[in-house]
Parts: C-alpha cells; sequence; structure tokens
C-alpha cells in the first residue's frame, strides 16, 4: 500500500520506491501529460455534439472517464508490482 500511496502523491515515486525505474520515469512523465491532455482530448471528442446540453454532459462524463483511468493505472501497476515482489519473498523463504 506505501508504493501506491507514494504513486499517487507523486507519479512514479511508488515504482521507484519498488525499484522498478522504468515504470517510474514512464509514470512521472506520462502522468502529468495525460492530466494535461485531458481537456484536449475530450474538446476534440466532444466536437461533433450540436447541443450544448449533451455536450456538457458529455464533457463532465469523459472528463471523468479520463481522470478515472489515470487514478487506476497509477494505484494498479505499483500494487500488482509490490504483490510480485512480495510472493518473491515468500517463495525464498
Amino acid at each position: 500500500m506505501l508504493a501506491v500511496i507514494l504513486n499517487l502523491v507523486i507519479p512514479g515515486l511508488g515504482c521507484a520506491y519498488l525499484g522498478n525505474w522504468l515504470y517510474a520515469t514512464i509514470f512521472f512523465f506520462w502522468v502529468p501529460l495525460a492530466y494535461l491532455a485531458s481537456p484536449i482530448v475530450v474538446a476534440i471528442l466532444t466536437t461533433f455534439i450540436s447541443d450544448e446540453t449533451i455536450k456538457k454532459i458529455a464533457t463532465i462524463v469523459l472528463l471523468m472517464l479520463w481522470i478515472f483511468r489515470i487514478i487506476r493505472e497509477q494505484v494498479s501497476i505499483p500494487y500488482k508490482l509490490a504483490k510480485e515482489i512480495n510472493q518473491r519473498i515468500e517463495v525464498q523463504r
């Protein structure tokens, strides 16, 4: 759980804590870029919606889904890495 919390506080820190520097580097650059790109991607996806009310609702829903996806990856990957490390330690005992 510590790796997950660290990865949420600073993207990549949880992976660095686990010793996986490749994932740490990827997260460090990818997560901020994904957050910055989210309004652009949503704007492109909602360009063809003509009704303003539906466009606003679609924008909110798509932003929430986009952010949920980013957070899910920030949490799930360090958790899986930590789980693999813990299983290797148990096997060695």
